[in-house]
């Protein structure tokens, strides 16, 4: 019974390592780079293969499979490679469509994902607060 409360609360911990910042070639504008830092930050874990920082919790059964369910389903809609990242790789018409659609309907992360982030901003910032 504990393990199952803990679960939602390991979402507090964060994830499993950083991934490196992937530097964006020469030639490419700031407003390209900020984007970049944007997609790495809040979509690298689910569209990008890989690169995916998972929760403590990942290699639980059921969990596990539920992730590599996601995971994949996402690859499939959008994949993001660290060249479209760097700008070595334009991203497609159909690619920034997508990620137009996206920011203009606010969907993302999914609606299953947002209160376990949500609660981890929450006491993240009550743990700041607190902090002497």
């Amino acid at each position: 019974m504990a393990v199952i409360l803990f679960l939602p609360f390991s979402n507090l911990i964060g994830l499993s390592g950083e991934n490196e910042p992937i530097e964006v070639i020469a030639g490419k504008s700031e407003a390209f780079a900020k984007a970049s830092r944007i997609l790495q930050n809040k979509c690298v874990d689910c569209h990008s293969p890989g690169m995916t920082r998972m929760p403590i919790y990942a290699g639980l059964p059921i969990a596990k499979q539920l992730m590599e369910h996601d995971i994949e389903k996402a690859s499939e809609r959008l994949l993001l490679t660290k060249e479209a990242y760097n700008g070595k790789e334009p991203l497609s018409p159909l690619m920034l469509a997508r990620l137009e659609g996206v920011i203009r309907n606010n969907s993302m992360p999914p609606a299953l994902y947002l209160p376990l982030k949500r609660v981890r901003s929450i006491f993240i910032a009550i743990f700041l607060i607190l902090s002497p």
